[in-house]
């Protein structure tokens, strides 16, 4: 299975968009699923749902997918996954290593948070990072009451042309139309944008069916591609804000450098806090607006 991991992971350093040096190879599989043209291309392997990054003393986690293993079994960000199984970690290969791929064995983790250290149990999936994205983002959306207004919450994870996914995402935001404000978290996100996503929030007509009320989006160092794209968009106008740290730069477009956000607030994921302070800053903002 090793070497099968080794010609992939080569494989994957010629298709991906931007395959960085330093990439670990849960980002060479994320690139992979979305730079391929056909879907029986993007390349399943078995995982738990998280980003994150390599540290000295074993994975930070930068983000947790809604839904997936790691977000069921209490997996927050900021945590350092030590150890699988008593191994040294790493999110593929630490995953991938039974050569029956269609057994979902369960892992046992060490976990450091903060100065504790835990142990937990998880169960990776089988899937290609693609449909994983899509699906923590509509897993993502949820809406709460603050004084006497309605905050919307959506989380897209993946950014992508396919019709489908635009009818998808069209719905989720007329899901929340009926809001007072929006939080559109980017964080941690990847893909492709496509105007007819932007116009979803900018409108095209008087008679145009777009999001008309404030929106608040939040980035980081992690959003990439789509993201920053879409947030560069969207950030002139009056009623819409960013919150947290700029993004990689790494834009499709020509023309295009990491966009700082309006509102600058430094998370890092090292940071290991249960409340967010990115999104409570968002809410206050909104509630400003609004």
């Amino acid at each position: 299975m090793k070497c099968r991991l080794i010609a992939l992971l080569c494989c994957v350093f010629s298709q991906a968009l931007s395959a960085a040096e330093t990439a670990t190879g849960l980002d060479l599989f994320l690139e992979q699923a979305f730079a391929v043209k056909r879907v029986e291309e993007r390349e399943a392997i078995l995982h738990i749902g998280i980003q994150g990054e390599a540290v000295s003393e074993g994975f930070l986690v930068s983000a947790v997918l809604e839904s997936y293993p790691a977000h069921r079994a209490g997996i927050r960000r900021g945590d350092i996954i030590l150890s699988a199984d008593g191994a040294a970690f790493d999110p593929v290969e630490s995953l991938n290593k039974n050569t029956n791929p269609r057994i979902q064995d369960s892992h046992l983790l060490e976990i450091k948070r903060g100065d504790q250290e835990l142990e937990i149990t998880v169960s990776p999936v089988q899937e290609n990072l693609f449909d994983s994205f899509r699906n923590a983002s509509l897993q993502s959306v949820l809406e709460f009451s603050r004084g006497n207004k309605v905050i919307g919450y959506l989380r897209l994870w993946g950014l992508s042309r396919n019709t489908a996914d635009l009818l998808s995402y069209e719905q989720m935001i007329e899901g929340l139309d009926h809001c007072d404000g929006i939080i559109l978290d980017l964080r941690d996100s990847y893909g492709f944008a496509d105007p007819s996503l932007r116009s979803l929030f900018i409108p095209a007509s008087l008679t145009s069916d777009a999001y008309r009320k404030p929106l608040a989006i939040l980035i980081n160092q992690r959003t990439r591609g789509g993201g920053e794209s879409l947030t560069a968009d969207l950030d002139h106008l009056e009623r819409i804000v960013s919150i947290g740290d700029a993004t990689a730069g790494e834009s499709a477009r020509l023309d295009f450098q990491a966009h700082e956000p309006e509102f600058q607030l430094p998370f890092p994921a090292s940071e290991s806090r249960r409340d967010d302070p990115q999104f409570e800053t968002a809410v206050q903002i909104l509630m400003g607006i609004i």
